[in-house]
């Protein structure tokens, strides 16, 4: 749930603000370790608990880094980022979520 998401940054001292985007993708199956391994391979992880099975990491998406929290439940997916914008709307949380799906979809096949 994107509330409980925007919970585990504020409870890891990460202020929420700006823009954000939420998506939430069915589980086929990943693992955990296969989601730190690509998560890892792809973009700076930052905070792994392993207890409460999320991660949080930095997208690059053009010069900006936005920050992502990504949850992995039994039956889906969740990832959720925000970025503060500039003056001109681009998007920003929406490219990091989409980008974190991408990566995901490409290596769990």
């Amino acid at each position: 749930m994107k509330n409980n998401l925007a919970e585990i940054f504020k409870s890891n001292d990460i202020k929420v603000e700006g823009t954000d985007c939420y998506l939430c993708i069915p589980n086929s199956g990943i693992s955990l370790k296969k989601v730190r391994d690509i998560l890892i391979a792809n973009f700076s992880v930052d905070i792994e608990n392993l207890d409460e099975q999320y991660y949080i990491c930095r997208v690059k998406v053009g010069m900006v880094g936005v920050a992502a929290a990504v949850k992995l439940t039994n039956k889906n997916i969740e990832i959720y980022s925000f970025a503060k914008e500039g003056l001109i709307k681009q998007h920003l949380a929406k490219k990091a979520a989409d980008r974190v799906r991408s990566v995901l979809d490409d290596g769990n096949k």
